[in-house]
């Protein structure tokens, strides 16, 4: 009695395969080549947004006006999670954050490329799950810095929608094939401890 394959999964396996992982690979290394696709994605989409930044000016609130817009729409989707002074101020810190890394990096296409990488390598450390249906304050803060982002982008370099829907597949799986990598490895371990009479 097999269940049925969603085009979601089949899209998934896809884009898996595109980035050379195969089902008889150990997870360890299926990690390691979706980490190389995503930055090989991620550094098409910085030479795609240097080429627009030549002809195309971001308004400099553009982000933030849009993660302000996209913060109300989820205090009214989740009151449960969003309408309180903890989920303001989270968002709030979210921004700031963001700010700091664009600062860094410059408000242009490839400035705001480059400061979304570290705000996701900064939100993977605070314990966010990207890519995953994150409900959580935290998650759902994170997607939408994330989003108004991607979308700010996508007005000035329009291809990058194609790029983003693709790394966001690797992202979904990711999580799942990280924790099977972190049990190969934990057994890995077992087994050397075994072999060398520690166990």
């Amino acid at each position: 009695n097999r269940q049925l394959v969603t085009q979601e999964q089949l899209d998934v396996v896809d884009e898996l395969k595109k980035a050379g992982v195969t089902g008889s690979m150990n997870p360890i290394t299926a990690n390691l080549q979706i980490n190389k696709q995503l930055d090989t994605l991620e550094d098409v989409l910085i030479k795609m947004s240097r080429a627009s930044d030549a002809f195309i000016q971001i308004q400099p609130n553009a982000v933030l006006n849009r993660a302000k817009q996209k913060f109300s729409t989820a205090v009214q989707e989740l009151p449960g999670t969003m309408a309180n002074k903890q989920s303001t101020r989270l968002i709030n810190e979210y921004i700031t954050q963001f700010q700091a890394f664009v600062k860094k990096h410059g408000n242009t296409a490839e400035g705001l490329r480059e400061a979304r990488k570290d705000f996701d390598y900064w939100l993977e450390k605070q314990g966010v799950h990207l890519g995953e249906a994150d409900l959580t304050m935290r998650g759902q803060a994170g997607r939408i810095i994330r989003e108004s982002v991607n979308e700010t982008i996508a007005e000035v370099v329009p291809e990058s929608d194609e790029l983003l829907s693709r790394m966001n597949k690797l992202l979904k799986i990711k999580p799942t094939v990280v924790e099977k990598a972190r049990k190969t490895s934990t057994n890995a371990v077992g087994r050397y401890l075994q072999w060398s009479g520690f166990d």
